[in-house]
């Protein structure tokens, strides 16, 4: 079992992925320094479907088993969505370098904390098929890369292990989401995400974790999770590297 994901072979010195300062990696055993990696954390008290910080004395927390409000009222294909950090500064600093300035170097700093998030819960070797987050052809073609399969990437290489890549497709461009409220983010992804015959035998009867960079209103990774489980996947957990506001 991983204990760490720094196992893989470090030397002596490293550059830190988010402020690129020179550190002792006996130190801190990440691609991070510990200054970065204090920084990169998430709340405690933490919604246990989509994982947004939670009041912790708010009536009957315990009553709707430690659901935030929102995903009391509205219905998540997906069981459980898990984040590794707010969308602060150097986290910002990383998702835009990564899907607008080409550094994809990043892909190694988020898939060492999505390993570690997936390991405090207890959800690492229950899953059976990754799928990365689509995008539309042409943004990729205009990209170089699809972010979300890049770090799909790298989580299979750090761990080192056999494990399928489902796809999924984005067959209608839409405008870009993060103007969007989550209603109209809704109306914008109906019908436009789907998965071809060859791709369901994938993940039929399969325990599937959508990956994805950034989790704002949850629509893209709900859309995916219900695109999946029509499908046939037996379960669907979601990871992002980034919770948004």
């Amino acid at each position: 079992m991983i204990e760490h994901v720094a196992d893989l072979i470090f030397p002596e010195k490293l550059n830190c992925i988010g402020c690129d300062l020179e550190y002792e990696s006996r130190i801190s055993e990440s691609f991070f320094c510990e200054k970065c990696l204090d920084q990169l954390k998430v709340e405690a008290a933490k919604c246990q479907k989509c994982d947004r910080p939670i009041e912790q004395i708010y009536d009957q927390l315990e009553i709707y088993q430690y659901k935030c409000k929102t995903c009391q009222e509205q219905f998540h294909y997906y069981k459980r969505h898990i984040s590794c950090t707010h969308y602060d500064a150097l986290a910002k600093k990383m998702i835009l370098g990564l899907k607008y300035k080409g550094k994809t170097e990043y892909c190694k700093g988020i898939a060492e904390l999505m390993i570690k998030r997936l390991i405090e819960e207890k959800l690492l070797d229950q899953i059976e098929v990754m799928v990365p987050t689509p995008i539309h052809w042409t943004r990729k073609w205009m990209r170089g890369y699809n972010q979300s399969e890049l770090i799909a990437e790298a989580l299979i290489r750090m761990l080192d292990r056999e494990m399928p890549v489902g796809k999924l497709k984005r067959c209608k461009r839409t405008k870009k989401l993060k103007k969007l409220d989550k209603d109209a983010r809704k109306q914008m992804l109906k019908d436009a995400i789907m998965i071809t015959q060859e791709e369901r035998i994938k993940i039929e009867n399969k325990i599937v974790l959508v990956i994805d960079d950034i989790y704002t209103t949850g629509t893209t990774v709900n859309t995916c999770s219900k695109v999946l489980y029509e499908a046939g996947a037996e379960a669907i957990y979601c990871i992002t590297f980034a919770m948004g506001q």
